[in-house]
C-alpha cells in the first residue's frame, strides 16, 4: 500500500484561518436579523451551557434563541426559518 499524499489529496480541505463560534455572555450586544429588518439587542441570560439565550431588544421585547446544531448559529428557539443572532464586532452588520 502506498500512503503517500500529494497535493490533490487536500482538495476541499480547510487550510486557512477559520472563525470560531462566538461565545455568548450576559451583557454582550447582538444584532437580531429578521428576514427584512435588523434590531439591536443585549444578551440577558445564558442557559444550557451556552446553548440557549434570552435576549432583550432595544424595544424591551424578550426573545429566546437556541443554538441550531445543523448550522452552529443561534436562531429563534432553534428554528431555521426564524430570526438569527449576529455576534459581530460591536454588533455591526454581518455584510
Amino acid at each position: 500500500m502506498n500512503f503517500s499524499r500529494d497535493a490533490s489529496a487536500n482538495v476541499g480541505a480547510i487550510t486557512g484561518a477559520v472563525f470560531l463560534r462566538a461565545m455568548p455572555e450576559v451583557g454582550r450586544s447582538v444584532l437580531i436579523i429578521y428576514l427584512g429588518t435588523r434590531v439591536r439587542g443585549t444578551v440577558r441570560r445564558v442557559e444550557d451551557d451556552g446553548r440557549r439565550l434570552l435576549v432583550s431588544t432595544e424595544d424591551g421585547e424578550m426573545l429566546g434563541f437556541a443554538l441550531n446544531r445543523a448550522t452552529a448559529t443561534f436562531t429563534a428557539e432553534g428554528n431555521q426559518a426564524g430570526a438569527r443572532l449576529w455576534f459581530g464586532a460591536n454588533s455591526g452588520s454581518p455584510d
